[in-house]
């Protein structure tokens, strides 16, 4: 889930925020965007976006800077 703004990535947030996404696209993300990614084994991380690799560059890559909360929730059941 990508965070507006006004928020900041923390795990209370990440635990309260109910919007989900299956992907997000590059040109939803400028620089400090942040994010919520959740696992089904119940870790809980804020991925903070840092920049892409140039046009030209001839490896295609992004940069993040990552924190994560290991077993900070249930684990989601399988079935």
């Amino acid at each position: 889930m990508l965070l507006n703004n006004a928020q900041k990535g923390s795990l209370d947030t990440c635990r309260s925020e109910t919007r989900y996404s299956k992907s997000i696209s590059l040109d939803q993300l400028s620089n400090g965007s942040q994010l919520c990614v959740l696992s089904d084994a119940g870790h809980i991380a804020v991925a903070t976006y840092r920049g892409k690799s140039r046009e030209n560059d001839p490896s295609k890559y992004i940069t993040l800077d990552l924190t994560i909360w290991r077993n900070a929730q249930e684990p989601q059941q399988e079935g």
